[in-house]
């Protein structure tokens, strides 16, 4: 990033390069000295060049010399470094044809710094905001495929609480998602089926994440029923 310049001959008297300074609101001007050379009046050296010469002082005379310069298709690197090494505080940008396109200062680099950083952080919130609306969109699509479902679908915390059933599983077991929500399932539970039988059931659940097998189940009326249950365990990133 640079800032724009404002080249003044160098025959043109102070009073004159102050006015031009103030109409184009520049903080620094570029002092053509010569054919060869190039010169540089910062704002705060015509506030004391004003207090201390006469108006009708040519500005040549004035002006902190030689400007150096970086071209403007260089890396910013190079343009860092040399004012680095030279220990100036502004550097003249020329274009193709040498001619003085705009300055550029330690304060000019941070001002892009911070300006790409902005951009970056603009763009990172817009890809989170496109990955939030597809993960709601997802979320939407899954909980019509469940709510559709013609099988009873049972959605458990990892303390085994029952957080989600759908309209089949009313249906099925009689009971309603408020009467069932906070409990677990052994809500219904037969009896018929030992320790060791839901012991042997959990275990493969933890070893390969997975169960599938016939139980006898209870109905809220207390009407038995056998179905095929399967049980598979979803694990969040942050449990992997």
């Amino acid at each position: 990033m640079r800032q724009r310049a404002l080249v003044l001959q160098g025959t043109q008297l102070l009073a004159e390069a102050a006015r031009s300074m103030r109409l184009s609101s520049c903080d620094a001007v570029v002092v053509k000295c010569s054919e060869q050379e190039l010169g540089i009046l910062t704002e705060r050296d015509m506030v004391r060049f004003v207090a201390h010469h006469p108006g009708n002082t040519p500005i040549s005379e004035l002006a902190s010399r030689p400007l150096l310069t970086v071209h403007q298709n260089e890396p910013l690197i190079t343009a860092r470094d040399r004012l680095l090494e030279q220990r100036v505080r502004h550097l003249a940008v020329l274009d193709e044809g040498n001619n003085v396109v705009g300055l550029i200062g330690f304060r000019d680099m941070l001002a892009g710094a911070e300006q790409h950083y902005m951009q970056d952080l603009r763009d990172a919130l817009e890809e989170r905001d496109r990955a939030l609306a597809r993960s709601h969109e997802n979320l939407q699509l899954a909980e019509r495929v469940i709510e559709s479902s013609l099988e009873g679908i049972i959605v458990t915390d990892p303390s085994n609480r029952i957080e989600f059933v759908n309209p089949a599983f009313t249906h099925m077991t009689g009971y309603a998602a408020e009467e069932v929500i906070g409990k677990t399932p052994e809500i219904l539970s037969s009896g018929r089926h030992d320790a060791t039988y839901y012991r042997q059931m959990w275990e493969a659940l933890k070893n390969h994440g997975y169960w599938r097998g016939e139980i006898w189940n209870r109905r809220k009326s207390g009407e038995l029923y056998l179905e095929l249950l399967t049980i598979t365990a979803i694990t969040g990133e942050k449990a992997r």
